[in-house]
Formats: structure tokens, sequence, C-alpha cells
């Protein structure tokens, strides 16, 4: 069995379907109730198996030898400061789910983040002393990597820091969907697009969900393989070179605004994935660029 958790989001979605699609074995999803409520209808094709997040946690047991486990669910919202709520979701949740696959041989490969290297002053090589959060979401999903690495496992458990992904399915994400699903929309609607004052300064790395999919399905395919890995494209581009690749599809005007003072001391104005330790993994396969991205992206838009 494959269990998905967070399977109803825009990462997990689209590993259900490509697990599906090259027909790995019979997938379970967990998330949260209402969510599954609002996702069944679509990813009923791919398996009949819905679970409760915390259900599934009271019920580990049902877990066996040769299951493996993506563990994407988490509370991906950089802007809640409900530490109660991040702390349990992001940490114990994933402390008490790891604790069993350990003990129990059972496979883990789970969704960590870039965003644990802050402002990047060190560089974001996976490595502890790049890693300076400056949320409490970082801070939580660095706690995580930081109780993994306590332990030598005997059965696969893989990290995957995820930078700026996009593509198909995220737009659930609402506040948090990318800079390109939000430029998107904002031209759809009103023919023009409203980006931070200064944005050709404001560089990130952006990846593909395709790229993602393909990085999660090389440890599943390596299963000896354990240990925390970047899954970035390991170049940066500015939210102006996406509007810039945009144009060459849409007409529409630039309108900058001021980034909200919310967001000033504790906004990444630079990630870029240091890809040393994938490609030491064995990950061979090329990343798509920016422009290659934005192109299927607006594709399937």
């Amino acid at each position: 069995m494959i269990i998905v958790t967070g399977g109803c989001g825009f990462i997990g979605s689209n590993l259900v379907k490509k697990i599906h699609q090259l027909q790995l074995g019979e997938i379970c999803i967990v998330d949260e109730q209402g969510k599954i409520l609002q996702c069944k209808k679509e990813l009923a094709p791919y398996t009949e198996e819905f679970i409760d997040y915390q259900t599934f946690l009271q019920n580990l047991n049902c877990l066996k030898r040769g299951d493996i486990v993506f563990h994407q669910g988490a509370c991906t919202d950089t802007m809640n400061y409900d530490s109660l709520e991040m702390m349990y979701k992001n940490f114990e949740y994933s402390k008490r789910l790891f604790d069993y696959c350990r003990i129990h041989h059972i496979r883990l490969i789970y969704a960590s983040s870039a965003a644990v290297y802050g402002m990047g002053e060190n560089g974001f090589r996976e490595e502890i002393e790049c890693e300076r959060p400056i949320n409490l979401y970082a801070q939580s999903k660095l706690l995580f990597d930081n109780y993994v690495r306590c332990f030598k496992p005997s059965t696969q458990v893989v990290g995957l820091r995820y930078f700026n992904v996009y593509g198909p399915g995220e737009e659930n994400k609402g506040r948090m969907a990318s800079t390109i699903y939000q430029f998107y929309n904002q031209l759809s609607q009103t023919k023009e697009v409203r980006p931070f004052k200064n944005s050709d300064e404001y560089k990130r790395d952006f990846i593909y969900i395709d790229d993602v999919l393909n990085i999660n399905l090389h440890f599943y395919k390596n299963p000896k393989i354990s240990g925390i890995f970047n899954c970035g494209t390991g170049k940066s581009r500015s939210f102006m070179a996406i509007i810039n690749i945009m144009k060459s599809y849409f007409n529409f005007q630039i309108t900058e605004i001021e980034m909200p003072k919310g967001l000033l001391s504790k906004y990444q104005t630079f990630t870029e994935a240091d890809l040393d330790k994938l490609r030491e993994a064995g990950y061979k396969e090329k990343i798509l660029t920016l422009s290659e991205g934005i192109s299927r992206y607006i594709r399937a838009l």
C-alpha cells in the first residue's frame, strides 16, 4: 500500500495521480475530513481509500512492512502564527508517524521546506550552518528535520526541502499559491499584474510540479537511500522574470504595489537550491527551466 498524507493538497493530489498513472500500487489518501469531502469526486478514479488524518494516526498499526508513506500533509500557511496548530501538524504529528515507521520498518518520504534556510546568508545546502528559520512555519519544519537527524533508521527515511513549487492543482492554496498562479489570475481578471515594487530584486527558485513528482519517485525507486535533500532547480529567477516570460503569451499592464509591512522582515528575498547532494544521490534527470515550466503551466491553465 502507498499512503499519501495531504493527498488532497497540491503536491499530494498530483502525486496520487502520478502513482496511479505508473501503476505503482494501491493508494490510500489521508487528509482532513473536510478536504476529503471536497476532493473525493476528483480523486475517486485513483483510489477508493480515503482516511481522516486523525483516524490514520490512531490506527498506525494497520501499516505493515512493505508499505510506504509519502507524508505531504502539513500546515503550509507561512503566515499562520497559531503555534499550537503549527507545532502539532508539522512536528508532533510527523514525529509520531516517523517513530512508528522507524520502529516497524516502513519507508517514509516526507515534505520538508526550503523555508528552513531563512534569508540564506550561508547558502542553501542541507547543512546545519545554513539553517536559519525566520518564521514559525520554518521553525516547525526544521524541528522535525532535526528530530529525524537524531536517528539512523534501518529503513528509508527521506526529507525533501521543497523550494517554490508551482503547477496545476495549486488553486486550493489560496494566498500561499505561487506568484505565477497569482499573476495569471490577475491578468485573466483585470488585464494587469500587480507585483511588489523592486520585483526584479526578489529572486526565488521556482520548481515545476512535474519535477517535484519525479524527485519523489526517484527515492521511491531507490529504497536504500536516506537523508534530507533539496528539491529545487538550482537556479533563482526574479518575479520580474516571470512577468517577462508571461508577456510572451499575454497582453497586460504592470502596476507595482508596496509590499505589506507585515511581510517585510519575514520575506525570503532570495532562494537557490544547492543540488549537489541530490545529484550525488543519483538524480540525473534534467529539471525544467522557468520558461519551460511556465509554458507547460499555461497550457494546463
